[in-house]
């Protein structure tokens, strides 16, 4: 994913509209980045619309992320964290009142049951720990220190589907252009084609008929 924002960061920054000779610019900025269009005869041209239309294949398979991005967005870090915590808390409760209860038979049946789901929640918040920290070495790489995990993958989704979009309409205009581009040469096919049983009808024409 990182060559590919490189690629917007270039393009943007040498693109010719008010931001051309910017030092750079963070995510939050990546929707406006791609919605940028340019002056003069490009002024309805967008950032995106370029990038898609001289897309090699490299480019062309950041769409793919999305069947990575779309399914994440379904989920809180933040949400996930603090059920974590509170679920644990609450088998912690369980095992206590299970022990101070006195019923021997019950601790042995219970107590593996909550001692398996606390190790579990163990297991859920090392990995909560892993995303935090992936979290913020993303919010230092996209220079996005104030966003949060999803606000990251929301903006990134949004950026993706807007080249997707982009993607869509470049091939279209390409397959548009090839038909148009046919047809000339079947209509210059069938000019020529004309054109000759003309002649050749007019030929027979000056022939003198017969006494």
């Amino acid at each position: 994913m990182s060559y590919q924002i490189k690629l917007c960061l270039d393009f943007y920054l040498f693109w010719s509209t008010f931001a051309a000779g910017a030092s750079g610019f963070a995510l939050p900025s990546l929707l406006s980045a791609l919605n940028t269009k340019g002056s003069g005869a490009a002024a309805n041209t967008r950032l995106v619309d370029v990038l898609a239309e001289y897309a090699d294949e490299n480019l062309r398979a950041v769409v793919k992320v999305l069947d990575f991005l779309e399914p994440a967005k379904k989920y809180s870090i933040d949400d996930l964290e603090k059920s974590e915590v509170s679920l644990r808390h609450s088998l912690e409760m369980s095992l206590k009142s299970l022990q101070e209860c006195g019923d021997r038979e019950l601790y042995v049946h219970y107590s593996p049951i909550i001692m398996d789901s606390t190790a579990k929640c163990g297991q859920l918040a090392r990995s909560i720990k892993k995303v935090r920290h992936n979290e913020n070495c993303l919010k230092e790489y996209y220079c996005a220190s104030q966003l949060s995990l999803e606000n990251i993958i929301e903006t990134l989704s949004q950026a993706v589907r807007l080249f997707q979009d982009s993607l869509n309409k470049a091939e279209a205009r390409a397959a548009r252009t090839q038909r148009m581009q046919k047809q000339r040469v079947s209509a210059g096919h069938d000019s020529v084609v004309r054109g000759s049983r003309r002649r050749r009808s007019d030929r027979i024409r000056t022939f003198e008929p017969p006494n």
